[in-house]
């Protein structure tokens, strides 16, 4: 059967669109393995969510809701009285219960705390130094610090003079890219060979080339 070399993993980025089967997905890829498993019988009819009366055989008018946002820290507001950390997770909960929407880009009434701060970070080593002489490992997780401690700020871009507790990022995307550091190491991608610079910085690493080292 063709539907054996169908993909079952795509990145969980709540960016709906509506199938020709009256369903709306999660994103164009999630609509990908569908269409892929239906022999090409699905197809995308439009971005966003279909009309509320379309409906799946299941009754279901939603399929393939995401769990994962990349965690930028900037707060929305939805019809339900919650802040969400972004508006990806507010789609979220708008692709679980389409009565959920963005009421404001500002902060809710406080009456929940279920999306709470963020914890995690897309994994890019951009080093920034906040006002408390933190080095973090990118501005996101300045974002997350500041979430709990809204005074701080970013005071430079790259490493302070004396880092107190520099971040280093420890995952990375499970994409094969590999690249070769100048330490004649071949890195599965350059998120990894980011870390490994963030983790050694003596070492002085830098990218030599793409692809593996020879």
């Amino acid at each position: 059967s063709g539907a054996t070399a169908c993909s079952e993993v795509c990145l969980m980025i709540y960016q709906p669109v509506c199938g020709s089967d009256g369903v709306t997905y999660g994103n164009d890829c999630i609509l990908g393995i569908a269409q892929c498993k239906s022999g090409g019988a699905i197809t995308q009819v439009s971005d966003g969510q279909c009309p509320s009366s379309s409906t799946s055989s299941s009754g279901s008018a939603t399929t393939g809701c995401p769990e994962v946002c990349i965690e930028i820290y900037k707060p929305v507001c939805g019809s339900d009285g919650v802040t969400y950390a972004n508006s990806c997770f507010l789609g979220i909960a708008a692709c679980k219960n389409p009565s959920i929407t963005q009421a404001s880009s500002t902060y809710g009434d406080g009456s929940s705390a279920a999306s709470g701060c963020p914890d995690v970070c897309y994994t890019l080593y951009a080093p920034v130094c906040g006002s408390d002489g933190v080095t973090y490992g990118n501005e996101c997780e300045l974002e997350v610090a500041s979430c709990n401690h809204p005074e701080l700020h970013i005071t430079k871009v790259g490493d302070t003079v004396t880092p107190l507790t520099p971040t280093c990022p420890d995952i990375c995307f499970t994409l094969y890219a590999p690249v070769c550091g100048s330490d004649g190491v071949t890195y599965s991608n350059s998120c990894k060979l980011g870390i490994a610079s963030c983790n050694h910085p003596e070492l002085h690493l830098t990218k030599v080339s793409d692809g593996a080292c020879s």
